[in-house]
């Protein structure tokens, strides 16, 4: 008997849960991210084609909330951190600085490095989030002509630990994001725009809270 697949994935939020992710594993049958579909339909899913697939990302997604309580122990001065340093480039190399941008650019920023712990690989992560254009961007990124403060380092190093990823990797990231956020002029909109594939781009536009992914 042939079986349709119900697992898809979307660059959306659960309107269950509320939790957004870029390619967020999503039931076909609820339109809710796996996890409320597993609450939802009970038995059913026993007879799902994608229940050993669906049940890794079960797991995932609970991994993801899990790593939101454990970062909301640290993200109030990690921010206050990032902030700091993040407006001072821009007084540096734009010439001023606005709170709002920076405030959604540093939330966005750690929302996306946020999925590394769930992706693992990354390459897979920058296919999944950057825009081609961006991947390009990357590979010529002059990181070694940014050096931040050491109370950003030791933050961000932190982070990482919490992350169980390596520091160096979290560092080049932020350095990354900093450097093309500076180009675009310390502007959130045109760094998002820019930078992300338009599906997660125009999340993370919509939702910008913390929380949000």
């Amino acid at each position: 008997m042939h079986h349709e697949h119900r697992l898809y994935r979307a660059d959306t939020v659960c309107p269950s849960c509320g939790i957004a992710m870029p390619s967020l594993p999503m039931c076909s049958i609820t339109h809710t991210c796996v996890e409320c579909a597993r609450r939802l339909l009970k038995n059913e899913c026993d007879s799902c084609p994608d229940r050993d697939e669906c049940e890794k990302e079960v797991q995932g997604i609970k991994m993801f909330r899990e790593l939101e309580k454990r970062l909301s122990m640290i993200l109030p001065d990690l921010i206050e951190v990032l902030s700091r340093e993040v407006n001072e480039r821009c007084i540096t190399y734009c010439g001023s600085s606005r709170d709002s941008d920076i405030n959604m650019f540093i939330q966005s920023v750690l929302s996306v490095i946020n999925l590394l712990k769930i992706v693992k690989d990354p390459r897979t992560w920058i296919i999944a989030v950057f825009r081609p254009s961006m991947i390009k961007w990357i590979v010529r990124a002059p990181t070694c002509l940014l050096d931040l403060s050491q109370r950003c380092l030791l933050a961000l190093k932190d982070y990482s630990s919490l992350l169980e990823i390596d520091s160096e990797v979290v560092i080049n990231i932020f350095k990354i994001f900093l450097l093309k956020f500076i180009e675009d002029r310390c502007e959130f909109k045109s760094f998002v725009e820019s930078t992300f594939r338009t599906d997660l781009a125009r999340l993370l536009l919509n939702y910008r809270s913390v929380r949000s992914i």
